[in-house]
């Protein structure tokens, strides 16, 4: 009967039904069941939820659309009977949300576009207790008024940029291919109860732009002059911030957030303006020239000098300036010699290019290939696959295997994120310095791995968090997001214009709620090797955004 069902439908044309005849009827005993299940629930007031408008503006964000985008992304939708989209001004509208209240906390000129540092943290904040508050809810009231906020904060300059032909109220020509751009990432809401740390809110992704606060943009190129101007206005609010108190209906007692900011968003040639250090071959911590910078035992006995470990490690230049150091020795091993002279040259140069091409062939990778006008391939990317496929490029470079396995571990150890132990940490860095001195003492140590290797434990020891979380990564990506913005999403009818949808731009791409709404993309998978576990005090999870501790 039930096969003579399924011709009768098929004849009539009905593939669909006499399909699902079969699929109820010969596969499992309980699909018959399931089937009446899904038709029930599907006859009951199943509705289409729609998208709130914050939720609305973490899609505009997360795939970067425009008004237009949005409005035919909205209209689409509509066509096919799914108004799930709201209407733009209410967008608008949670936009709004996400800038300063007060206009006179933003100050936009021709060459800048600056965002007072307490309005910023106070809005940061705002938004932040907005989006824990039922974690905050079953706090203690008395803990309300203890809760600390650490944020991390650096600038970095930036060329090549798009010449927009506007005119300027300023009287010096304005180069707007070069820019310096001030942001700050919140990291870490905490209160101390009863002698024990609780984790409030923790940035899920300290590294990412996610939460990539812009600061202040200048029109300006990054001189030495130019940074310590940033860095002494930014000293001179930071001394006069004040605790940021919000008041929420469904919190009992007002919050009460003090702050606390790290200068670590900064690459080794920031560093070395603000510690004074003229020569970037001159270590910024103890003062040691490349003469005496292979003789381990009498850097250790060298003062350190004050306020040098303050900048934290940046992880993300430590990788790169890590595999320079070992390709540039690769290629000298046959002449063994730091200086390249006229009559070595050649030879350097031939060993060069037969690494160049192994690289190629055998990892894919582009080796000392000069881009015009941005620098060269030597990029984290490439510096992480260098490291990570530690047997080949030994075998390609000559470098001793165990050397490349010991860098890679003390930089993972450093990125991970984790809290380090640093009576481990410089023990095993200290003996990786002792390995290379001993098998390529001819080339002088470069300063920024001579301050992972013998000052990274002293740095670490003093970092509010983990270095990892201290990163210049998200500074270093917000480049990228400056560009895209300011040539895609940008009105170009005055300098003024261009500057304040710039901020705006920033300012909501980087919201905690609106990030928080958007998708975190997944990890990675990379497990840790004995070697790294040595050197941790013990990893744990970083807490979600919505986690207590």
């Amino acid at each position: 009967m039930v096969f003579a069902a399924q011709v009768k439908l098929r004849s009539d044309g009905k593939t669909e039904e006499a399909n699902l005849i079969k699929e109820a009827c010969f596969s499992s005993p309980t699909r018959a069941q399931k089937i009446n299940k899904a038709w029930r629930e599907t006859q009951g007031n199943h509705t289409v939820k729609p998208y709130t408008p914050c939720e609305a503006l973490a899609v505009l964000s997360q795939a970067d659309l425009s008004k237009s985008s949005y409005q035919f992304l909205r209209n689409g939708a509509k066509a096919q009977g799914a108004d799930i989209y709201p209407p733009y001004y209410k967008v608008k509208e949670a936009k709004l949300e996400c800038y300063p209240p007060n206009d006179a906390d933003l100050i936009v000129t021709d060459d800048k576009v600056e965002i007072k540092l307490q309005a910023l943290l106070d809005l940061t904040v705002s938004r932040l207790v907005q989006l824990q508050e039922p974690v905050l809810m079953g706090l203690p009231p008395s803990t309300l008024s203890e809760l600390r906020l650490v944020s991390k904060w650096g600038c970095d300059g930036s060329g090549g940029h798009s010449l927009y032909k506007q005119k300027s109220d300023v009287d010096d020509l304005l180069f707007d291919s070069n820019v310096v751009m001030t942001c700050l990432v919140p990291l870490q809401i905490y209160v101390v109860a009863d002698g024990l740390k609780k984790v409030v809110w923790q940035n899920p992704r300290p590294s990412s732009t996610r939460f990539c606060r812009p600061l202040r943009v200048d029109f300006h190129k990054e001189t030495p002059e130019f940074v310590l101007s940033i860095k002494s206005e930014m000293d001179e609010q930071i001394k006069n911030l004040q605790p940021t108190i919000v008041e929420r209906d469904a919190i009992q007692n007002m919050v009460h957030v003090e702050h606390d900011l790290c200068m670590s968003m900064i690459d080794g040639k920031t560093v070395n303006v603000l510690t004074g250090n003229a020569s970037s071959q001159t270590c910024n911590v103890c003062g040691v020239t490349p003469k005496g910078i292979n003789d381990i035992d009498g850097v250790l006995s060298r003062a350190i000098k004050d306020d040098t470990t303050d900048h934290g490690l940046s992880t993300l230049h430590a990788y790169i300036r890590f595999f320079e150091w070992l390709y540039h020795v690769s290629v000298r091993l046959e002449v063994k010699s730091w200086r390249k002279t006229k009559d070595l040259k050649e030879q350097v140069e031939a060993r060069e290019q037969k690494i160049q091409k192994e690289f190629r062939e055998q990892m894919g990778l582009l080796v000392g290939v000069v881009l015009q006008g941005k620098g060269t391939t030597h990029d984290g990317n490439t510096s992480r696959r260098f490291f990570e496929n530690y047997g080949t490029s030994s075998s390609i470079t000559g470098i001793n295997h165990d050397l490349i396995f010991r860098c890679n571990v003390i930089l993972k150890v450093m990125s991970c994120g984790f809290e380090v132990d640093t009576v481990a940490f410089k023990t095993y860095a200290l003996d990786t310095a002792r390995l290379y001195v001993r098998e390529y003492g001819w080339y002088p140590m470069p300063a920024a791995v001579h301050r992972v290797l013998i000052h990274g434990a002293d740095i670490i020891s003093v970092a509010l968090l983990p270095i990892g979380m201290l990163s210049e990564d998200a500074q270093e990506s917000r480049n990228k997001d400056f560009r895209r913005y300011r040539a895609k999403r940008c009105k170009k009818t005055s300098r003024v214009e261009t500057n304040k949808d710039l901020i705006n731009i920033l300012l909501t791409s980087s919201d905690p709620i609106i990030s928080t709404l958007r998708p975190l993309p997944p990890k990675p998978k990379r497990s840790m090797c004995p070697a790294m576990l040595a050197l941790l005090k013990g990893p744990t999870s970083p807490l979600s955004p919505h986690e207590p501790s």
